[in-house]
């Protein structure tokens, strides 16, 4: 029977090591190597062509996606690896980037090591006995006697749940559905969603606008538009326009434009760093004064799309003040905005991610 070979790629070097030891106790399974960034990632699947890769997402040099991306566009190689992403960074959109890149699972960190071999079973085909494996013709997950057992087993993989392909739900931070709620969206609204991708708060808002409201859906690149594109075409929402453009640089066609308008700006993240533990080690003093002029840029360059008397609902991911109170301040004094509501949500007092929103009205 032959050998499974399987690559691990993983910054940090206690969860590299952790991974190895797991699969190198495993009959039927050949660790071809392992490697601590993205770069020696890409080359070590490169060289060795492995069956399987056990991938990190937030790495030094090339992130994960990106890897996956090359991996995925590199024509000579001998056969294209399977990816399980495992990953502590497990927000929205880098789940959604990672099945696009083709990850057949995604595990969040702390992970439990049956969790791992599931997996690897499930891609490579269960032998006769346990610890066996053996390559298969067919990836597909077998059917299971029941929907409850199937979630159970396959919930790492949320595009392989009963209803997800056809639309049915879609998956969303619960604090971000929070901060939408809180625009106010009415039906018949005209509503802009400046940084979308990929695409869950213009989601929601097409649903509460309804069918006679409008939204337009923006963010910066054609990748992350098609995100967006994406999920709107799954979840049959056809009262949006998509556009390609940055945030940053004001669009006069669209002045007093809009009845809300969602600004879900780029920001530290340090409201997620349960989910992306890296964050801590790059957050500098430097860094998240940079972060806060981009977010002053975009607020700049997109507070004349409100109507007089509209809604600029103002959010971010993060628990740091300057970026989020001290923002909503920095709103109302350099432009005409009455704050009516904020509420900054914190990891382990909300059971939600750390997130903020400030609701603001614009005045005649």
């Amino acid at each position: 029977m032959a050998e499974v070979s399987v690559a691990i790629a993983d910054d940090n070097r206690q969860t590299l090591n952790l991974l190895g030891e797991i699969l190198e106790k495993e009959d039927g399974i050949h660790v071809v190597g392992k490697a601590d960034n993205g770069e020696d990632a890409y080359n070590m699947i490169v060289e060795t062509n492995p069956d399987i890769v056990l991938m990190d997402v937030i790495m030094p040099g090339m992130d994960g996606i990106s890897v996956m991306e090359q991996v995925k566009n590199t024509e000579d190689l001998e056969k294209k690896p399977s990816f399980i992403v495992v990953s502590a960074a497990g927000s929205e959109n880098v789940t959604e980037d990672a099945f696009r890149m083709g990850a057949s699972y995604f595990i969040m960190k702390p992970f439990k090591p049956e969790v791992i071999m599931d997996k690897l079973h499930r891609i490579a085909g269960f032998g006769l006995k346990p610890g066996s494996f053996h390559m298969t013709a067919s990836r597909k997950i077998k059917p299971y006697e029941n929907q409850s057992e199937y979630m159970a087993q396959n919930l790492e993989n949320v595009s392989e749940l009963p209803g997800f392909a056809e639309g049915k739900f879609t998956v969303q931070d619960a604090s971000s559905a929070l901060a939408v709620e809180a625009a106010g969206i009415c039906p018949g609204n005209t509503v802009m969603d400046l940084c979308a991708a990929p695409g869950g708060k213009t989601i929601l808002a097409a649903e509460f606008a309804g069918e006679a409201g409008h939204i337009v859906s923006r963010d910066v690149s054609e990748y992350k538009t098609a995100l967006i594109r994406e999920n709107l075409e799954r979840m049959n929402r056809r009262n949006v326009e998509v556009q390609v453009y940055d945030a940053t640089v004001h669009d006069p066609e669209k002045e007093k434009y809009a009845d809300v308008v969602l600004m879900d700006v780029p920001c530290s993240g340090l409201g997620v760093m349960g989910k992306k533990r890296d964050i801590k080690y790059h957050a500098t003093p430097e860094s998240l004064q940079s972060i806060t002029e981009l977010q002053r840029q975009i607020v700049a360059a997109g507070w004349q799309y409100v109507k007089p008397h509209g809604v600029l609902l103002y959010s971010t991911c993060t628990i740091h003040r300057g970026e989020n109170q001290e923002m909503a301040v920095w709103i109302t004094e350099n432009f005409p905005f009455v704050l009516e509501e904020e509420r900054q949500l914190l990891p382990g007092t909300d059971e939600t991610d750390g997130f903020y929103y400030a609701r603001l009205r614009r005045k005649a």
